[in-house]
């Protein structure tokens, strides 16, 4: 999650979002609730618990066209460390649990 999210942002912030998606999924009219998705994303794996929408106000977000969607920071960093006992699968997919804070 942590590079795609990573990913995501740095795209969203380079105006290249459109990128993230699968062009095949996404029609012309499409376009700007692709964005708004994206953007809700993005707010939704924000570093600062404060700075994340409740499930209230995804939905809200999700339901209205009109409602104005605040600018997302860059997204949380997970910190993983890859030991040598640990390599990396030969698929290039790795496994990490993460703990709350």
């Amino acid at each position: 999650m942590y590079l795609n999210s990573c990913k995501a942002w740095k795209l969203w912030k380079e105006e290249r979002w459109l990128e993230f998606v699968d062009e095949s999924i996404v029609s012309e009219s499409d376009v700007l609730e692709t964005m708004r998705c994206i953007n809700i994303a993005l707010l939704c794996v924000q570093e600062n618990a404060v700075d994340r929408p409740t499930t209230t106000g995804v939905a809200a977000m999700l339901s209205s066209e009109i409602m104005a969607l605040p600018e997302p920071k860059h997204p949380a960093y997970f910190h993983i460390r890859v030991t040598e006992e640990e390599p990396p699968s030969d698929n290039d997919v790795t496994m990490s649990a993460l703990q709350g804070r």
